[in-house]
């Protein structure tokens, strides 16, 4: 096979002083940011420990050696015009198939703590070894060896994250002991009852109805296939597989072959990462499918396309009511400024109005949105005032309060937020703040779109966020939402590297490099370790171990026996409809439960009453009133669970007078 040489561009003294230039900052911030760093124990400067200022000794060593080759570039000599490395397909192998691996192993048995800025040092260290891997290929001749191989991409891409989906199903991503479990049996319920109530959660019916209607459609999927977390899972798992057809079909048009493979890769391991049984995902499909149909419509316009876009982008809602829209915003105000632009050169007020059609297209969705919850929130009467102020009463009880957009509060949630994620999911937190930074910098139109609607987005977050999970962190469930514009930048930087940037009038390249095919591998072999990683050391907080107790604990309770337990127990008896959460203990006052009251006669008609077994968790179960219903009904603790997790014990209480199996574990004392 003839190998053609490599374009001016990667190999003259200029390019490899800006790429000299660019580590030399990149190192220098990373150094900064790892200086104002302070650990846990100190034993260095007052500030840092041993293990960190070993890290911080390496991180100099970096930032020096990224100065002597800037330095060397600045004079200008060429590094690659030095090396007389072999110009052969096996070379290109060897350093490919090495590379990809230490990459790999770098980052699943990487050292240190967990900290956010230890987890920046670590995918420093992973982007100086794809780097250095790309650096030698070029070095050696072949890294513009066409790759012909593009089925292996395919199945990469695809196969390897559903394989792993496969594996891990249930598994990953952990497990919170309540919000699932509502999704679960919210769906459930709605398709059993033919009506918006949660039996789980039954005082929060309104605001439940608030939520997506495609909550039904997980309901008669669940009919299907059967009630549980895998099950729910598995649905919106697919719903989300669909938005990587519009994301493989944006990312082949704008930016040609190699950026397709990466940004299905990408797109399909952060659907495994955030695969959690509730509706975030669609937010992910109507962004993809919405920034699809507005490329094209930036090339062949018409008036339904800009509709279309203002529809898909508006009905984010039913992923999420809060913040699923918010995409929309970024995209209008990209509208807008066309539109101003159009009206700045020609004078024409009444011509080019594609920001009208969009609006229209939100509008739409807005006027149903409006219709359809009404109805549910009114039983049926139209009363928009109600729902309004329905919505506003649940987003102040959501955010325990109202808190200033300003204030210091909003500012310390959505940092927490962020440094859990980070903790979390390192790799894909610090791979969208890159790609991100490099769309920046190189100020392509679809690129700075795309930034323009993240951006956008996440201040409409930062101003809006509400509350925290605690447990694995809430933005753990809203990446998913930009999960489309990440995957799309990671499919722009690779065919950056591809030489496949057309502009919007040329005609798509098809060819693949070498460098790009290994680049797509390397994503894919890095995400599989974070993948690993995650389930091995990052899932601490996974509550799945809790479902267990909850098989357990269903088969020493006679079914007819209504339960309060925590929200996760129920996951592991599905079947029953008698089980309400203790927070319905917590909300609803004690004279509530009384046979007899309003509320529990209205109730009846979807079998709750007052529950006679009562589970707690230790440590979790805080709330007084949970402890008052149990010494109101004279309730005894019968059955005590170990567990691994809060005050490590769950503890069920039952009437004295229920009958005990002697062979399950009982409570000390």
């Amino acid at each position: 096979m003839k190998v053609k040489s490599m374009p001016p561009d990667f190999q003259s003294s200029e390019s490899q002083r800006r790429f000299a230039g660019a580590w030399l900052l990149v190192s220098a911030v990373v150094l900064v940011l790892m200086l104002l760093h302070r650990s846990d124990s100190i034993a260095f400067f007052g500030r840092y420990s041993t293990r960190y200022m070993f890290t911080l000794a390496v991180m100099v060593g970096f930032t020096g050696i990224a100065a002597v080759t800037w330095l060397i570039m600045r004079n200008e000599h060429t590094l690659l015009q030095r090396l007389a490395l072999p110009h052969s397909v096996w070379f290109a192998r060897g350093v490919s198939i090495g590379g990809i691996a230490l990459m790999a192993l770098w980052w699943y048995f990487r050292p240190g703590t967990r900290q956010p800025v230890t987890m920046l040092f670590h995918f420093y260290v992973l982007a100086l070894l794809f780097a250095g891997m790309v650096w030698l290929l070029i070095a050696s001749g072949q890294a513009n060896r066409v790759f012909e191989v593009r089925w292996l991409l395919s199945l990469l891409s695809v196969g390897v994250p559903a394989l792993l989906l496969l594996i891990y199903l249930g598994k990953l991503p952990p497990l919170a002991p309540f919000d699932e479990s509502l999704q679960v049996n919210g769906s459930w319920s709605i398709v059993d009852t033919g009506d918006f109530f949660p039996r789980i959660h039954p005082y929060s019916v309104r605001d439940y109805t608030l939520g997506s209607i495609l909550r039904q459609a997980a309901g008669r999927w669940m009919a299907l296939t059967g009630v549980g977390l895998n099950q729910l899972r598995l649905f919106y798992v697919l719903v989300g597989a669909v938005s990587l057809v519009f994301i493989e079909r944006t990312a082949n048009m704008l930016y040609g072959q190699a950026a397709r493979f990466a940004a299905v890769a990408v797109g399909a391991f952060m659907l495994l990462h955030h695969n959690f049984a509730r509706p975030d995902v669609f937010v992910a499909l109507t962004l993809a499918a919405g920034l699809y149909v507005f490329f094209i419509a930036q090339r062949a316009s018409s008036p339904r396309k800009h509709f279309l876009v203002g529809l898909l982008l508006a009905m984010a809602a039913e992923g999420h009511p809060a913040y699923g829209p918010r995409f929309a915003i970024g995209v209008g105000i990209i509208y807008l400024w066309d539109y101003m632009q159009h009206i700045r050169r020609t004078r024409e007020w009444f011509r080019r109005l594609r920001v009208v059609y969009f609006v229209m297209g939100g509008a739409t969705y807005l006027i149903f949105y409006l219709i359809s919850r009404t109805l549910f929130v009114n039983d049926g009467a139209i009363d928009v005032g109600n729902t309004l102020e329905t919505l506003r009463l649940h987003y102040l009880a959501q955010s325990r309060g109202s808190v200033g957009p300003l204030s210091a509060a909003k500012w310390m949630l959505n940092v927490t937020m962020y440094r859990q994620y980070v903790m979390l999911y390192p790799f894909e937190a610090l791979l969208t703040i890159a790609v991100i930074v490099l769309a920046i910098w190189r100020r392509r139109r679809e690129d700075l779109i795309l930034v323009i609607v993240f951006v956008v987005g996440s201040i409409y977050l930062y101003g809006t966020l509400a509350h925290l999970n605690n447990f694995i962190g809430s933005y753990s469930y809203y990446a998913i939402h930009t999960m489309p514009i990440i995957a799309l930048l990671t499919g722009s930087l690779v065919a950056q590297i591809n030489e496949a940037l057309p502009q919007p009038s040329a005609i798509h390249q098809t060819r693949l490099t070498w460098a790009s095919g290994m680049t797509i591998v390397a994503i894919v072999a890095v995400f599989t370790a974070d993948t690993l990683d995650l389930a091995q050391h990052r899932s601490s907080d996974n509550m799945a171990q809790l479902i267990a107790v909850g098989e357990q604990i269903d088969r020493l309770i006679p079914e007819d026996l209504m339960i309060s337990g925590t929200q996760v127990y129920w996951l592991g008896m599905t079947h029953r409809r008698r089980y309400v959460s203790t927070a319905a203990l917590a909300v609803e006052p004690l004279a509530d439960w009384s046979n007899g009251s309003v509320v529990l006669n209205e109730w009846a008609q979807y079998g709750i009453t007052a529950p006679e077994a009562v589970i707690v968790t230790r440590g979790l179960d805080t709330d007084e009133d949970i402890f008052a219903y149990i010494d109101a009904y004279d309730l005894v603790a019968t059955y005590c669970f170990p567990i691994n997790r809060f005050a490590g014990e769950t503890v069920v209480y039952l009437p004295a007078t229920q009958e005990r199996d002697s062979a399950a574990p009982g409570c000390d004392g």
